[in-house]
């Protein structure tokens, strides 16, 4: 499993939903990595997201270009 995004209205909310994946995972055998698990202000994840688009949308017309 690679790269989950949580989103919550709140810093404890994510913390909380965080402790039940990781719990969830456990169960099937898989852990979180927790040196890489961070979390973020909303307004991080609105930029990421529109910079995500937009790498969406260039592989999009790569493969409508073939």
């Amino acid at each position: 499993m690679d790269d989950i995004r949580l989103f919550a209205n709140s810093e404890a909310h994510g913390r909380f939903l965080l402790s039940d994946l990781i719990a969830q995972m456990r169960k099937m055998g898989l852990y979180v990595a927790s040196g890489k698990t961070k979390i973020r202000p909303c307004t991080d994840v609105s930029r990421e997201l529109i910079f995500a688009r937009s790498e969406i949308s260039e592989v999009e017309r790569l493969i409508e270009s073939r």
